[in-house]
């Protein structure tokens, strides 16, 4: 592993940082997606965590900090304007996402629900291929949709 630009005593400490970054500079839902390779309208979902910065160096110290993890430029995206400073994202996968969230959600504050609901939806998948039967893309259906109310601050 890399070494961080941040001196952390204790793994606590590291979670606790991580912790900040997630619910501060973080999205963490779950993505409803077409799959291109598909015909049909198929849609499958995949729990990520995706945090966009235009500082590279503090992507790069979250990315050290959780230990996984892609780090691409995200200049592509068709909403950019051509003014926008060149940034940089993170994003986590599922497996990712499996090793990472468990130590990290007792530090959680503002995306502590959507964190609790994620690993329901990773169980979901890990049963079976993302593109899944009907039940179960129906619960994954629901808990995308309690996830992103959450996300736009709407409480049950």
């Amino acid at each position: 592993m890399i070494s961080s630009l941040i001196p952390f005593a204790t793994d606590q400490e590291r979670f606790a940082w991580i912790a900040a970054m997630v619910d501060a500079e973080s999205h963490l839902g779950i993505t409803n997606t077409r799959n291109p390779n598909c015909r049909t309208d198929q849609r499958y979902y995949l729990p990520r965590l995706l945090c966009e910065n235009t500082n590279f160096k503090l992507i790069k110290e979250y990315q050290v900090a959780v230990g996984c993890g892609t780090i691409r430029e995200s200049g592509k995206r068709k909403s950019r304007k051509p003014h926008w400073k060149r940034s940089w994202e993170l994003q986590l996968t599922p497996n990712d996402l499996r090793k990472v969230l468990p130590p990290v959600l007792p530090f959680l504050v503002a995306k502590k629900q959507q964190a609790q609901l994620i690993p329901k939806a990773l169980s979901i998948l890990s049963n079976c291929n993302p593109r899944t039967t009907k039940v179960r893309h129906t619960r994954l259906a629901i808990l995308q949709k309690e996830i992103s109310a959450l996300n736009r601050g709407v409480h049950a």
